[in-house]
């Protein structure tokens, strides 16, 4: 169920980087260009894709265009890439938002149910820190001076296992000043930019209940509810301008844009059963390229722009296709 969503991501927080074996594929991927893709100009969009004929593997990374679709792969010392920084020209193990929005630095969480260490790495220079120790801890993001994260404490159900649940934000400087606890709350804190962390779910509540959007300001530290539709609601992504995309999601699934001030826009309408946007994303200015997730197999990739709102310009039947970066 997609509630369990962060039981998977929390879990997956007490590893090390993800990595994978990159094989180069011997043809193009298959899939179908929607019509008005045709109509953007072409650009060549990172990816990731698992061929659901072979089940989980092989993990292949590349590059493909768009429209077109024609794959090149990455080249074989990038196998462990899962997200590819433009501006270096590099590929990482990580996206947004554990990597900070300008690709300089990324976050990552390794230990067990008791305790465990966060780091965070400099790209360029290839060196990482310990920002933080204890917890144990749930990576949230990092930014030009702080690492933020969730304190997590795991009770035992018989039902789902261990389960995560949230005991608030906390922000660790990067000049190695005191820590601080943010909020005291039991919320999922998903996203964090330059000017305010973001939280949807609450953790404990595994039937996945409706759920309003709550937005931290960094500077002034005032929590406000950003969004509440009565929906059980998932934040994406948050673009460069600070406006937030949300998945609302029940029978009908809806996609809004949150400006970071002024009223919400709905931007997109599906059934649950059909393909719709999801992680993981890439963020452009205010163009945010999205993966998607279905109950009936396949997968897509969306694009949401200003002018022309959310446009799906690619659909594969026979792989899941993830984004792994920003289209140029």
């Amino acid at each position: 169920m997609k509630w369990l969503a962060f039981l998977t991501i929390a879990l997956a927080a007490c590893a090390t980087p993800p990595s994978a074996s990159i094989t180069s594929p011997s043809a193009t991927t298959s899939g179908v260009v929607s019509p008005r893709a045709s109509e953007t100009s072409s650009c060549s969009l990172p990816v990731r894709y698992v061929s659901e004929a072979q089940g989980a593997g092989p993990v292949v990374a590349g590059f493909l265009t768009v429209p077109g679709l024609a794959f090149t792969p990455a080249p074989q010392e990038d196998s462990g890439g899962h997200f590819y920084v433009a501006a270096i020209g590099r590929w990482v193990p990580v996206g947004p938002p554990a990597l900070s929005a300008d690709g300089a630095r990324y976050e990552y969480v390794e230990g067990d149910i008791k305790q465990s260490q966060a780091f965070v790495v400099e790209v360029r220079a290839g060196t990482q820190s310990v920002v933080a120790s204890g917890g144990p801890w749930h990576g949230v993001g990092v930014n030009a001076d702080a690492f933020y994260a969730t304190r997590v404490e795991y009770i035992v159900s018989e039902a789902y296992g261990s389960l995560p649940i949230g005991k608030g934000l906390w922000r660790f400087p990067l000049d190695g000043g005191s820590p601080a606890q943010l909020t005291m709350d039991s919320r999922q804190w998903t996203w964090v930019d330059d000017r305010a962390a973001y939280a949807d779910q609450t953790t404990g509540d595994v039937a996945g209940g409706p759920n309003s959007i709550l937005r931290l300001d960094l500077k002034t530290r005032q929590l406000t509810t950003w969004f509440d539709h009565h929906m059980r609601s998932r934040l994406l992504a948050v673009d460069a301008t600070g406006a937030g995309l949300v998945l609302a999601e029940g029978a009908v699934e809806e996609l809004w844009r949150l400006p970071a001030s002024g009223e919400p826009v709905k931007v997109w309408t599906g059934q649950s059963s059909e393909l719709r946007p999801e992680r993981p994303v890439a963020v452009d200015g205010t163009d945010v390229w999205f993966s998607s997730s279905s109950e009936t197999g396949g997968s897509g990739i969306y694009h949401y722009t200003l002018h022309n709102g959310l446009e799906r310009v690619a659909r594969f039947d026979d792989r899941r296709v993830t984004v792994a970066g920003t289209c140029a």
